[in-house]
């Protein structure tokens, strides 16, 4: 504080010293409270842009950051209205609820689409608070703003893309469409009739010949497989999850059930841990998953392997299941590709033959879930995947 503002207390006669202590005091915390209040502003103009007007609208005030973001100097901005950086991307009805709100004696909060001097536009998030006098009349409004136009920018493309995808989507419906009636149908007319052909001609080829019919038909089914398989995939996702509270050692016990005819022709045994906890999820896909896992261990046991275990480790808030087997095991190189669809890592001749699709099916089904799918394994020691449902 100045020292001219204190009152020397030799100068002042004894009875006067306390009131005089008082007066020191009240002028230091003035000036405190002053400085508090500068530091304040300070922090204001370099976080927002400010201004203040008159109880008409128009501009008193203008910080150095609404100078900077509107191309305009305080100068050219003091004594207009807000009308001189309107874009026009607002109606007279938003104004007017504007207006409304705050000659009410209420703070208005919005997003506000403003022009620069140059004609650019720019997008702020604004609070106007009206300033009473102190006998209740309207002193003005103050404005404090934050620039938000890269994010809107942002909402922009998220919208766009979201428009995009949405065209996409409506493309794969009607390749599906196309798929499920214009390719289908032709690849069933090859397959049943090399059928017919091998019924009734059989007499008069050759064993050749015969084969030759033989692979046309297995080729039709392969290609009608893969078609029903693509339309299948396209479909996850894309439907609203039927959500509940599941079992999953039940889910799982119900699965092996279903798989006991492949399980017991390789041979191989099951164990589901007894103590699954239960997640909310949608079961009919769920089962999918399990179902896609357990067959896949089963398929690529090894020689003398076929134990497979499902079972699950953290949290019973959020619990990661896994499916352990001691088949083929898997190279760490191939560990995203065989998430692939139609992606496999053995010949057709080589166990049983397949897709290669169940996998991206269970990866699909995880994320539609908002979970995630991974796998830990080594050639010739077996796999364990992993899996989220959440």
């Amino acid at each position: 504080m100045p020292t001219g503002l204190l009152i020397s207390m030799s100068t002042i006669p004894p009875n006067q010293s306390i009131a005089t202590k008082t007066l020191n005091e009240a002028l230091e915390r003035s000036e405190k409270a002053l400085h508090e209040l500068k530091i304040q502003k300070l922090a204001l103009d370099h976080h927002a842009i400010v201004s203040m007007t008159d109880p008409q609208g128009r501009i008193t005030y203008a910080n150095e950051r609404f100078c900077a973001i509107t191309k305009y100097s305080q100068r050219e901005l003091i004594g207009k209205d807000h009308c001189i950086i309107n874009s026009g991307h607002h109606s007279k009805e938003f104004f007017l609820d504007l207006w409304r709100t705050i000659t009410s004696g209420k703070v208005w909060q919005g997003e506000i689409c403003n022009r620069t001097k140059d004609g650019k536009q720019y997008w702020v998030q604004s609070t106007i608070v009206p300033l009473p006098e102190l006998d209740g009349k309207l002193q003005g409004y103050i404005s404090i703003r934050t620039d938000i136009t890269k994010r809107k920018l942002l909402e922009e493309q998220n919208l766009f893309a979201m428009k995009e995808l949405e065209c996409s989507n409506r493309e794969l419906d009607a390749f599906a469409y196309i798929a499920s009636h214009d390719l289908k149908e032709p690849l069933r007319g090859i397959h049943n009739y090399s059928q017919f052909l091998l019924e009734d001609y059989s007499a008069l080829l050759d064993d050749e010949g015969c084969d030759k019919l033989e692979t046309l038909k297995r080729l039709a089914q392969r290609m009608d497989d893969l078609i029903g398989t693509l339309l299948r995939f396209s479909r996850v996702g894309r439907t609203k999850l039927d959500l509940s509270p599941v079992n999953i050692g039940d889910l799982a016990r119900e699965t092996c059930n279903a798989l006991q005819a492949a399980i017991d022709e390789a041979g191989a045994q099951v164990e589901v841990a007894a103590d699954l906890p239960d997640v909310v999820c949608d079961p009919v896909l769920a089962g999918q998953i399990f179902q896609n896992l357990i067959a896949n261990a089963i398929k690529y046991r090894g020689r003398d392997s076929g134990q497979v275990e499902v079972g699950w480790d953290g949290d019973p808030w959020r619990p990661v299941f896994h499916v352990r087997d001691d088949g083929i095991g898997i190279r760490e190189k191939d560990f995203k590709s065989i998430f692939r669809i139609f992606k496999r890592l053995h010949g057709q001749d080589k166990y049983g033959g397949g897709l290669g699709a169940g996998l991206t099916f269970a990866r699909k089904i995880v994320e539609h879930h908002g979970g995630r799918i991974w796998v830990e394994s080594q050639s010739s020691e077996g796999s364990i995947f992993y899996f989220t449902l959440s």
